[in-house]
């Protein structure tokens, strides 16, 4: 699969996606070759608390590798850069599999002094610019951000590693805001979900 097509097919999830309003923005920077990995940007919408933004992502990855899979290949999506090696062998990458980088307000707030600018001028493809300078911080932030970088819902891993990661961190965020939720019967996302629910819960 080149760029090209890739770029239709994220143009199609926008336009099917209806939680779309949710996200503020959605580009690519760096290098734009299917053979390495791409730094895909998606980014809340002003006001949007980041426990809903995290499960609009999900569910947008969700559609994004539906839609992928139609053509033959998957999304093997992945929270930070260390982690490329390792998605890219659990999720057993074959040509044509698209391994996506993603990139979001933990980059942002604060931001990063070495990607900052380069966000600021990726190539968009959805929503503004200006809302990638709109992403404000929040006491539950630290939270938010064992969330974000968890996320391997949308890599591929084998389900059992997939289930010890969702639930060993979600189970250690909730022990440590002195919460409680239910685990048994859930799927992953269910967990996942639970989770962003109970922290945006905690900035009422």
């Amino acid at each position: 699969m080149e760029f090209k097509e890739f770029k239709e097919i994220i143009s199609e999830t926008i336009q099917e996606f209806k939680e779309i309003k949710n996200i503020g923005f959605i580009g690519f920077m760096g290098s734009l070759n299917l053979k390495n990995d791409l730094d895909f940007i998606i980014t809340p919408a002003k006001n949007v608390k980041k426990g809903k933004f995290l499960k609009v992502m999900c569910n947008f990855l969700e559609l994004l590798d539906k839609n992928v899979k139609k053509k033959g290949s998957k999304v093997i999506a992945f929270s930070y850069s260390i982690l490329e090696e390792e998605a890219e062998y659990l999720g057993k990458r074959k040509d044509g599999d698209i391994l996506l980088h993603i990139i979001s307000f933990p980059d942002l707030v604060p931001p990063h002094p070495k990607v900052y600018n380069s966000i600021l001028n990726a190539t968009k493809i959805y929503g503004n610019s200006e809302n990638l300078r709109k992403i404000s911080t929040t006491k539950m932030d630290f939270e938010y951000l064992v969330l974000f970088l968890i996320n391997c819902l949308y890599s591929h891993y084998p389900k059992e590693l997939e289930t010890r990661k969702i639930v060993k961190q979600v189970s250690y965020i909730i022990k440590h805001n002195n919460g409680k939720i239910g685990f048994k019967g859930k799927t992953n996302k269910q967990i996942y979900f639970d989770c962003c629910n109970f922290l945006d819960n905690r900035l009422d």
